[in-house]
């Protein structure tokens, strides 16, 4: 009926099915991704770990919706849903440790502190504006981050030239975008950007992919924070001399090359590492020098 009253130049084009435009969905989780539905186009879900649960009271006629934490198997079915018909990337507004402490309770405690108080907002903000949000102070989190915590985070990330201004409602520089590309937190995405201007080869391999296994090798637990100072005082090193830089970056390889090299050949690892660390790393070094190929300066 519709199509019998549009103009004879439109009626080619009624009824015809148009794309849908190429738009990157996101989606805040609740109840979404418990209802069994696997979303289509999903970029980014944000999964804060609670969702809504209606409550009928018949004998007093109340209808009422209650928001509450997960439990670790709604948590663990909320991952599994996520970017299944595209690559996807589920991100959580809580910590491990919260469903690690629950074992037979059906819910996450609702008195535990949310993820966003204890999180590192210098690792998350970068991706946080990268997604859109202009001004991320003003994001209607469950638990609001402490301001101070924010706004050192804000300066932090204006230090290291992440963001154009020390404000929250700042944007991301072109290194900020490169840097929230890749699957690491923001202090060690930038020591590898530091080996990647370099791109010195020592015995056959390029430095960056050297600062990759070093990424990897610190993100684990087991590593301190006094071997990455280290790490960035040995790059600091390297900007105040002349090419060719390669002992610095040798000293790198032979500190992290051999814990990459006994994982790949499943040796005993030297640093002591035990295996489902040494997994967690080369699976890391794999990400490293995917988004380096991908997203490295030239």
């Amino acid at each position: 009926a519709i199509h019998a009253h549009c103009p004879p130049a439109d009626k080619d084009r009624v009824g015809k099915p148009v794309a849908p435009p190429a738009l990157a969905r996101v989606i805040f989780a609740t109840s979404y991704l418990d209802e069994g539905i696997t979303p289509h186009n999903v970029a980014y879900v944000l999964d804060c770990g609670r969702t809504m649960t209606e409550y009928a009271y018949a004998a007093e006629c109340k209808y009422d919706v209650h928001l509450r934490y997960v439990s670790r198997h709604t948590a663990i079915q909320r991952r599994g849903r996520t970017g299944r018909t595209c690559p996807g990337e589920y991100i959580k507004l809580y910590d491990d440790a919260r469903l690690i402490k629950v074992h037979s309770e059906d819910s996450i405690g609702c008195d535990d502190e949310g993820a966003s108080l204890t999180m590192e907002w210098i690792d998350w903000l970068p991706t946080l504006i990268a997604l859109g949000v202009r001004n991320p102070a003003t994001v209607a989190f469950p638990h609001p981050p402490l301001h101070t915590d924010l706004a050192g985070a804000v300066v932090r990330l204006h230090d290291l030239a992440v963001i154009d201004a020390p404000s929250a409602s700042a944007q991301l520089t072109d290194k900020g975008q490169l840097l929230a590309s890749m699957p690491f937190p923001t202090a060690h995405a930038c020591l590898v950007l530091e080996a990647a201007r370099f791109r010195v080869d020592t015995d056959g391999s390029t430095a960056w992919h050297h600062a990759a296994a070093a990424v990897a090798a610190l993100k684990t637990e087991r590593l301190t924070q006094r071997v990455f100072d280290a790490a960035q005082q040995r790059f600091a090193a390297c900007r105040q001399r002349q090419p060719p830089y390669q002992t610095d970056f040798a000293a790198l390889a032979d500190v992290f090359g051999p814990v990459i090299a006994a994982a790949l050949q499943d040796d005993p690892c030297p640093l002591g590492l035990d295996r489902p660390v040494i997994g967690d790393l080369v699976q890391d070094f794999d990400h490293a020098r995917i988004a380096l190929h991908y997203g490295s300066p030239q």
